[in-house]
């Protein structure tokens, strides 16, 4: 019966207790510095990016409701694409007894390599119901060519 009871209590000259202790505030510590980031690769996902090889030509579409055309910025090289943006709230917005406010001001950038050399001066873009389409035909677009049979000797 005394064996049982002494089980229970922590032994103080365990040197374990304290690397264990040790650890645990090591932990504690670490995850209070990375929650700032915890939510950053979600963060990303908010805005999904589709590439669509068409031909002669990508497109390109973006996720970014409620922001307008002049809070985007564009910019196309031959090799790629870049997207920001930076979205702040209305002075009137921010004054308000808010009781709960999901949407914010917002700032991103999303670059985007492509495999094959673009005509930036063609690059065409279009913002239609939060979904921001950019059209970039390419320098020489690739043919398709159908499958041949080869005739083996």
């Amino acid at each position: 019966m005394m064996r049982r009871w002494r089980r229970d209590l922590p032994d103080v000259f365990d040197p374990w207790t304290d690397v264990e202790r040790l650890i645990d505030d090591f932990k504690e510590g670490l995850s209070s510095l990375l929650r700032p980031f915890r939510y950053q690769r979600i963060r990303e996902s908010e805005h999904p990016i589709d590439v669509a090889d068409l031909g002669d030509r990508y497109e390109v579409q973006v996720e970014i409701p409620g922001v307008p055309k002049e809070d985007i910025d564009i910019e196309v090289t031959p090799e790629g694409l870049e997207v920001r943006v930076e979205h702040k709230e209305e002075e009137e917005e921010r004054g308000k007894n808010w009781i709960r406010k999901e949407r914010s001001e917002m700032s991103f950038s999303r670059k985007i390599e492509l495999p094959e050399e673009i005509k930036p001066e063609e690059a065409k873009a279009k913002l239609r119901d939060g979904i921001l389409t950019i059209t970039l035909p390419k320098v020489k677009p690739v043919k398709k060519e159908k499958a041949r049979k080869v005739k083996i000797d």
